[in-house]
């Protein structure tokens, strides 16, 4: 992320962004049956792009649509978005993100046909 466009991440935006976090390492468990961690550097769920920190990584750390989250070292650290967003607009990308990780858990318990 340019830091010309970076936004600090407000403290709601940074609640929902923790939360789909775990729902991330939740489904990543169910689907792999091990944790998501620093052996996993990047992550693609669905439309979803997770990587976990690394000092020499591209950013961003997570990103959906055409929002991009990025911190240091530890979710909640230095959080900044490259789009400023009101609470409205960080619910509804948030309810939409939530969205997208649960299709991916549907289709993945269909398939295994647990569902």
């Amino acid at each position: 992320m340019n830091k010309q466009e970076a936004y600090e991440c407000p403290e709601h935006g940074k609640a929902l962004i923790l939360y789909l976090l775990q729902e991330l390492q939740r489904v990543y468990w169910n689907i792999y049956q091990r944790p998501l961690n620093e052996f996993v550097p990047i992550w693609l769920c669905g439309d979803i792009q997770y990587r976990f920190y690394r000092e020499e990584q591209t950013r961003p750390n997570l990103s959906y649509q055409s929002v991009e989250i990025e911190w240091y070292k530890h979710p909640g650290r230095g959080m900044e978005t490259n789009i400023e967003m009101d609470e409205v607009q960080w619910v509804s990308w948030f309810t939409a993100c939530l969205a997208q990780i649960h299709e991916v858990e549907t289709k993945y318990l269909i398939a295994q046909g647990l569902k």
